[in-house]
C-alpha cells in the first residue's frame, strides 16, 4: 500500500469526504474483500480509533497527536506518539472485532442490495471532492467507490462533538462554568454520542480558569487518561491557579509541562508569573521571566506586563522601567495595564510615583486614563487631596477621557475626608459628563453622609439609586446602619437591619455585629442573643469582634451577667479564636456589672493564660472596685500597676476615693497626676468635682471649677451639673444659682441643669423666677412635675398649681406620676374627694401606674371626707 499524505489540520476541521483512498488499479475485487479493505482504509486515514468498539471522541479513546503513519500491517495498527496526525491508533488486532465495527459504522452492509444506499449521505464541502479515487495494491484497477460508504452515524457523532464543543466554549467565555460542565457531561461516549476530545477539555478548563477553580482544573487534568493534554490545556490549568493565588500548584503544573517535553509559550509564562506575583513570590517570578526570555524567541506584551507587575510588587522600580524600555525597543504595544500597575504599586510613595511618571514620559509614553487613575490613587492614599484634585483637573483640561473609575477614586477621597459636599459636587459633575453612576459611586455618597450622621439624606440617595435601576447591596445597608450609629438612632438602625433581611441581601459578620450592638444600646439583650443565633444559623462564622460585642451585651443582663459573659467567652475559645487582651478586657467589664469579685476572677484567669494586661485592663478592674466602693483593693491595684497610667486610670481611682468620702485623697491623686506630666481633660475635672461634692465640700468644687477655667479646659453640661449638685447637697442654693448664671448659654437648656435651678429657686421661695424658668422650657414633663411638687407644699400656691396642671393637659405635655400625686394631695387637703377621685381615674386611663404614695393620698382624702361627714351628721342630730 502506498503512503497517503494529507494536509495537516485539526480533525474537527477536516471533513471526511476529503479523504482520498488511492489504489493503483481499479479492477473489480470480491465484494467481501473490497468492503474489508475499504473499512480499514477509511478508518486509518480519517483518524477513527478502533478500540473496544468506540469511535473517535468517545470517552474511552486516546486522541494522541500523530504526524506520520508509515505502514499498516494486516495484523496490527502501528502508531507513533510523536507523529503529526491529530489522532493515533491503539495497537489492537482489527479483524477480531472488524465485523462488529462494520455493522456499527456501515449499517447498510447487513441489508439487501436494494437497501444498502438508503440512509447514506454525502457532504461535498469543497468542489472537486465529489468522488474518491481508489486504487488497489498490485496494479489491478477497481471502479471508484462512492462516498456513501462514509457512515451516517460517524458523521452525526462528529457534528455532535463540534456543536457541543462550541457550546462549552461559549459558556466558558461567559464565565458560566456550571453550564460548561453540564454540557461537557453530555459527551458520554455511549449510544452513538461521542466522548470528549482535546478541544472539549480545553474549553472546560478555560471555564474553570475564568472562575478561578484551581482544584477542579487540576482534578480535570489528572482525569485525562485517554486524551493527551497539549500546551493550551496546561496553560488553562496554570491560569486557574494564578487567578486563585496558588503559586505552588502552578509551579507543579509547569514542572509537568517540562517533563512532558512540551514547548511552553508566552501564555504559559505569563500565567505562571502572575501566580507567583499574587503569592508575593516576586523574586521567583522575575527568575521565571529570565528563563522565559531564553526559552521563547520572542515574548509578547502580556509576559512583559506580568514582569512589570512582579517587579513593581517587589519595589524593584529600576527593573520594571528596564522591562518597559525592552518593550519599547521590541516595538511591542504598551497597554495601560503595564503603565498603571507600575504607578499603582507605589502605594502612598508619591515621590517614587512622580519619578516613574517622569521616566515614562522621557520614553515617549503618554499618560492615559488608567495611568491618571493610578496616580490619583497614590495621592489619595497619601492624603494629598489637593494634588489628587490637580491631576483630576489636568485630565479634564488635557482632554483625557474620564471614566467611572476616575470619579469613584476622587469621590472616595472626599468620603475619606468626611466631605459630603465635595462628594455630592463630584457626583453631579460625573452626571454632567454623561457617565452613568454605578453602585460604588452611590455607596460612596451614602458613606460620606453616614459618617456625618445624616441618615435622612442618605435614605434619599438610596431612593435615587433604586430609581436609577440599581439595587442596594450589602455595603449600602452597612453605610445606612453606620449613619444610624453616628446619629445614635438605634431604633432606626434596627429597622434598617430588618429591611436588609427582607431584601434578600446576604449579610456578613459586620452587619450582624452592628445589629447586636444596636440591640445592646436599646437595652434589648434578648434580641441581641437572637441576632447572634440567627448569624450562626445563616452559616456566617462569628469573629472576635462579634464575640466581644456579645460579651459586652451580657453586661446589661439583670441577673447572671457574669455567668453569661463567661459562657460566651468559653464559646469563643472553643471556636479556635484566640482570646487576646481586648477579649479579656471586655469580659472583665461585663463581670464588673455584677460584682467586683467576678471581675477579679476574670483578671486572674487572664494571668493564668499568660495574656499581658494593658492599661485598659487595669482601668476596667479599677472601675469594678470603684462600683463596689472597695477603696483598699483599688489602692492596692493602683500602686501595683506596671504599665503607664492614663487619665482614665486616675479618674477611676479618684471616683473610688470620692465614693469612700476621701475627698482629700481625690485631690492628692489629681495633683500627683499633674506631676506625672498628664494633662487633665474635661472628664477628669468632672470626676474630681463629683468626688468632692459627695462630701458636701461645695467651696472646693467651686475652686476646682475656677482652676479649670484658668487652665482653659472646656466645660460641658456635666461640669455645671456637678458643681450645682455640690451646692445643692450643701444647701447653698444661692451658689447654685450663681453657678447656673456663670454657665455658657448653650448649656442652660439642659433638663438636669434646669431641674437643679428650679430646686434652688423654690428653696429660696423665688416662685416667679421658677415660673419664668418653666416658660423657657415649656414642654419639659420632668420640670413641670418638679414645679408642681414644690408648689403643692405651699397652700397659697395651690390655685397656681392647679392651673399649671390644666396647662399641661392643654399643651398635651406628658403628665408623670409625681404631678398626679401633687394635684391629688391638693384636693385631698381641701377635702374634695370627688375631684381627687377624678384625677385618679384620669391617671389610670393614661396608663400611669399608681404607687403606694398615691394610695396613701386617697386613703387620707377619704378619711378626711368621712370625718367631715360624720361631724356634719353629728351637728345635724345635736338637739337644739
Amino acid at each position: 500500500m502506498t503512503t497517503c499524505c494529507r494536509k495537516r489540520c485539526h480533525p474537527l476541521e477536516r471533513p471526511r469526504h476529503e479523504i482520498q483512498l488511492e489504489f493503483q488499479n481499479r479492477q473489480s475485487w470480491p465484494s467481501g474483500l473490497c468492503i474489508t479493505a475499504m473499512f480499514i482504509m477509511i478508518t486509518l486515514f480519517t483518524g477513527q480509533q478502533l478500540h473496544h468498539g468506540q469511535n473517535e471522541g468517545e470517552l474511552g479513546s486516546t486522541p494522541h497527536r500523530i504526524r506520520n503513519v508509515h505502514s499498516v500491517h494486516d495484523k496490527d495498527l502501528v502508531y507513533n506518539h510523536r507523529s503529526e496526525n491529530p489522532y493515533s491508533f491503539l495497537k489492537t488486532p482489527p479483524f477480531s472485532w472488524l465485523s462488529v465495527q462494520m455493522k456499527r459504522w456501515f449499517p447498510a452492509l447487513g441489508r439487501s442490495n436494494s437497501q444498502q444506499h438508503m440512509n447514506t449521505r454525502t457532504d461535498a464541502r469543497k468542489p472537486g471532492n465529489s468522488r474518491s479515487d481508489i486504487t488497489p495494491r498490485g496494479g489491478k484497477g477497481l471502479p471508484k467507490l462512492p462516498r456513501s460508504f462514509v457512515s451516517e452515524n460517524a458523521d452525526r457523532a462528529w457534528r455532535i462533538l463540534v456543536e457541543t464543543n462550541k457550546r462549552i466554549g461559549s459558556f466558558a467565555r461567559a464565565k458560566r462554568w456550571r453550564e460548561a460542565l453540564s454540557t461537557f457531561h453530555e459527551l458520554t461516549g455511549e449510544d452513538g454520542v461521542p466522548g470528549p476530545d482535546v478541544i472539549s477539555f480545553n474549553n472546560l478548563l478555560t471555564a474553570y480558569a475564568k472562575a478561578a477553580l484551581w482544584s477542579r482544573a487540576i482534578k480535570c487534568l489528572g482525569g485525562m487518561r485517554d486524551v493527551t493534554p497539549d500546551i493550551i490545556i496546561y496553560n488553562s490549568v496554570i491560569n486557574a491557579c494564578a487567578r486563585s493565588g496558588k503559586w505552588r500548584q502552578a509551579l507543579e503544573v509547569f514542572k509537568e509541562v517540562l517533563e512532558s517535553e512540551l514547548q511552553p509559550d508566552s501564555a504559559t509564562f505569563s500565567s505562571l508569573i502572575n501566580s507567583l506575583t499574587r503569592g508575593e513570590q516576586w523574586e521567583a517570578a522575575l527568575r521565571i521571566g529570565d528563563f522565559a526570555k531564553r526559552a521563547v524567541p520572542k515574548l509578547n506584551a502580556v509576559v512583559y506586563t506580568a514582569l512589570i507587575n512582579a517587579a513593581s510588587r517587589g519595589r524593584q522600580w529600576s527593573r520594571a522601567v528596564q522591562t518597559l524600555e525592552t518593550m519599547v525597543r521590541e516595538n511591542l504595544r504598551l497597554d495601560s495595564i503595564a503603565y498603571s500597575s507600575l504607578i499603582a504599586s507605589c502605594g502612598d510613595n508619591v515621590e517614587q510615583a512622580r519619578a516613574i511618571c517622569t521616566k515614562l514620559e522621557k520614553l515617549g509614553l503618554r499618560r492615559d486614563t488608567s495611568a491618571f487613575n493610578a496616580l490619583i490613587g497614590v495621592y489619595a492614599k497619601s492624603h494629598q487631596w489637593s494634588e489628587a484634585m490637580a491631576n483630576f483637573e489636568q485630565m479634564k483640561r488635557g482632554g483625557v477621557r474620564l471614566n467611572i473609575f476616575t470619579y469613584n477614586t476622587v469621590i472616595a477621597m472626599q468620603t475619606a475626608d468626611k466631605n459630603s459636599e465635595g462628594a455630592e459636587w463630584l457626583f453631579k459633575e460625573m452626571q454632567r459628563d454623561h457617565i452613568r453612576a454605578d453602585v460604588i459611586a452611590y455607596n460612596l455618597r451614602i458613606n460620606a453622609l453616614a459618617q456625618r450622621g445624616q441618615r435622612e439624606r442618605a435614605l434619599a440617595v438610596v431612593q435615587e439609586m433604586n430609581n436609577a435601576g440599581l439595587r442596594s447591596n450589602r455595603y449600602t445597608y452597612d453605610f445606612l446602619i453606620t449613619a444610624c450609629e453616628q446619629a445614635e438612632q438605634f431604633d432606626e438602625g434596627v429597622q434598617t437591619f430588618n429591611a436588609m433581611i427582607n431584601s434578600g441581601v446576604r449579610m456578613d459578620v459586620v452587619s450582624f455585629t452592628k445589629h447586636i450592638k444596636f440591640q445592646k444600646e436599646r437595652g434589648d439583650w434578648r434580641a441581641a442573643l437572637r441576632t447572634f443565633s440567627h448569624m450562626l444559623q445563616s452559616s456566617v462564622r462569628a469573629n472576635d469582634v462579634s464575640y466581644r460585642t456579645l460579651i459586652s451585651v451580657c453586661s446589661i443582663i439583670p441577673q447572671g451577667a457574669a455567668n453569661a459573659a463567661t459562657a460566651v467567652f468559653l464559646e469563643m475559645q472553643m471556636s479556635e479564636l484566640r482570646a487576646d487582651v481586648t477579649a479579656y478586657n471586655t469580659l472583665i467589664s461585663a463581670c464588673a456589672a455584677e460584682h467586683w469579685t467576678r471581675a477579679l476572677r476574670a483578671f486572674r484567669s487572664m494571668q493564668i493564660d499568660d495574656v499581658a494586661p494593658n492599661v485598659v485592663t487595669y482601668n476596667a478592674l479599677l472601675s469594678a472596685f470603684e462600683k463596689g466602693a472597695e477603696l483598699g483593693m483599688c489602692r492596692r491595684l493602683f500602686r501595683s500597676m506596671n504599665v503607664r497610667k492614663d487619665t482614665l486610670t486616675y479618674a477611676a481611682y479618684i471616683n473610688c476615693a470620692g465614693r469612700a468620702g476621701r475627698w482629700q485623697l481625690a485631690l492628692d491623686t489629681f495633683e500627683g497626676m499633674r506631676k506625672e506630666g498628664l494633662r487633665a481633660d474635661t472628664q477628669l475635672y468632672n470626676t474630681l468635682i463629683t468626688a468632692i461634692s459627695r462630701s458636701s465640700k461645695w467651696q472646693r468644687a467651686v475652686n476646682v471649677l475656677e482652676e479649670m477655667k484658668k487652665q482653659k479646659v472646656s466645660q460641658d453640661t456635666k461640669t455645671c451639673i456637678a458643681v450645682m449638685r455640690a451646692c445643692d447637697q450643701a444647701q447653698e442654693y444661692q451658689a447654685a444659682i450663681d453657678t447656673y448664671e456663670a454657665c455658657p448659654e448653650r448649656f442652660r437648656q439642659d433638663s438636669s441643669i434646669a431641674e437643679l435651678l428650679v430646686n434652688a429657686q423654690c428653696a429660696l421661695g423665688r416662685w416667679e423666677e421658677t415660673l419664668q424658668t418653666l416658660e423657657r422650657m415649656p414642654r419639659n414633663s420632668q420640670l413641670y412635675s418638679l414645679v408642681l411638687s414644690n408648689f403643692a407644699t405651699q397652700s397659697h400656691l395651690h390655685d397656681r398649681c392647679l392651673s399649671l396642671f390644666n396647662e399641661m393637659r392643654s399643651k398635651k405635655v406628658k403628665i408623670q406620676l409625681d404631678a398626679y400625686n401633687s394635684v391629688m394631695r391638693i384636693w385631698a387637703e381641701k377635702g374634695k374627694w370627688n375631684q381627687a377621685l377624678e384625677i385618679f381615674d384620669s391617671m389610670l386611663q393614661t396608663n400611669v401606674q399608681p404607687d403606694s404614695h398615691t394610695y396613701d393620698i386617697l386613703i387620707a382624702a377619704y378619711t378626711k371626707r368621712r370625718t367631715e361627714t360624720d361631724a356634719s351628721n353629728s351637728t345635724k342630730n345635736f338637739p337644739q
